[in-house]
């Protein structure tokens, strides 16, 4: 599954199936010169919290919303049954109950909406250490997940194990364009070039979307030295990012990149490691609109606005937008943007981002289970 191009069933759908059971044919919307509005949810570091959980909020918890239980001091958290009613609202796929009494929370429904995960859905609960990963992987694939860069602890059972939960229980585009697999027709070699993606593109009701994934690269030392066990030669962060954009960008009204390096390489800070020769390097930020970032378990609230300096006069020539939306279920982040589509008909007219706003949403015992959820657990 290589840069596969999925059409999303929202909105304005392709296909839809009428009276009679007779299929009726719907043209994919011009929305040139247009300003549309998409919403993208946003999960990271799951770590298998996909069973509620007890937790003590500290300060910048309940700083974001996540309250202990009156007259308690923990809260119950997390489970993937929560995150999917919140995805499914959000999305449009529920409607109704519970997600009229969820609006103030989560916000109304989305016309146009995409689910993207910043990676580590494996580790940090029993479920993982029994099923190896088949439990999170078909969670995800249920939940409709558009996209996910790969984590470092997707490789915590090594890349046999990744690949067999990938081959027998994954729905979704995995990806990390800065990472360069080893030759799957070798039979010593895993086979991981053969599951897992550099990018893939989306067309959500006319408005088309590029999504490249990044790989971690700093908690998987190995890798760096090269010949080893995961099959995995590491590339210049920058270098892939650039490398993407120059295939992508010409074909996509927006480019977003789903990222598990860390904070200080989405930002672009980590000078230090560039000049020292560290492939750990910086994303390239120009071209890309928006990088949904994981790894650091941290929140961005609000996201960062990353501007884009020209080398020539320092001017600043464009912005990228930067989320990180927390970790181990306990939040769910919303990014409603405004996306201004270029009409090839007007010199100098350029796709991006016009405006935006974002929400944190907690992920506590207020919402309720998905019973379709909660029966795959089961």
């Amino acid at each position: 599954m290589r840069n596969t191009f999925i059409y999303l069933m929202l909105a304005a759908a392709v296909e839809l199936v009428g009276a009679g059971g007779c299929t009726v044919q719907e043209p994919i919307p011009d929305l040139a010169g247009q300003d549309v509005h998409l919403t993208f949810v946003h999960t990271a570091d799951l770590h298998s919290r996909f069973f509620p959980y007890y937790f003590a909020p500290g300060q910048i918890d309940k700083g974001l919303g996540l309250m202990p239980k009156s007259g308690q001091d923990f809260a119950v958290v997390g489970g993937i049954g929560r995150v999917s009613t919140v995805v499914k609202c959000i999305r449009g796929i529920y409607t109704g109950a519970p997600c009229d009494s969820l609006v103030d929370k989560i916000g109304p429904p989305a016309a146009r909406s995409l689910h993207v995960d910043s990676g580590d859905i494996w580790e940090g609960a029993p479920v993982f250490n029994t099923f190896n990963g088949e439990v999170e992987m078909r969670a995800m694939s249920q939940i409709g997940v558009t996209a996910m860069a790969l984590g470092n602890h997707e490789f915590d059972k090594g890349s046999v194990n990744l690949e067999e939960q990938y081959q027998k229980f994954g729905g979704f585009p995995i990806m990390a364009a800065n990472y360069q697999f080893s030759d799957p027709t070798d039979p010593t070699q895993p086979k991981l070039q053969d599951v897992i993606g550099q990018w893939t593109t989306a067309n959500v009701g006319g408005l088309k979307v590029g999504i490249i994934g990044m790989g971690n690269l700093s908690s998987i030392e190995g890798i760096i030295e090269g010949g080893n066990t995961l099959g995995v030669t590491p590339i210049d962060a920058t270098q892939a990012v650039t490398n993407a954009v120059q295939v992508l960008r010409s074909q996509v009204d927006l480019l977003v990149v789903i990222s598990h390096l860390g904070l200080d390489e989405d930002e672009g800070t980590s000078a230090d490691a560039a000049e020292s020769g560290d492939q750990n390097t910086a994303i390239a930020t120009d071209g890309v609109d928006i990088i949904f970032g994981g790894h650091l378990h941290i929140v961005l609230n609000p996201p960062k606005d990353l501007e884009h300096i020209s080398p020539d006069d320092g001017s600043v020539t464009g912005h990228t937008v930067l989320c990180h939306s927390g970790a181990f279920a306990k939040y769910v982040g919303r990014l409603d943007i405004v996306a201004h589509i270029a009409d090839p008909t007007v010199p100098g007219d350029k796709s991006g981002v016009k405006a935006y706003t974002y929400r944190i949403i907690p992920i506590d015992d207020s919402i309720p289970s998905d019973p379709a959820m909660d029966n795959m657990l089961e």
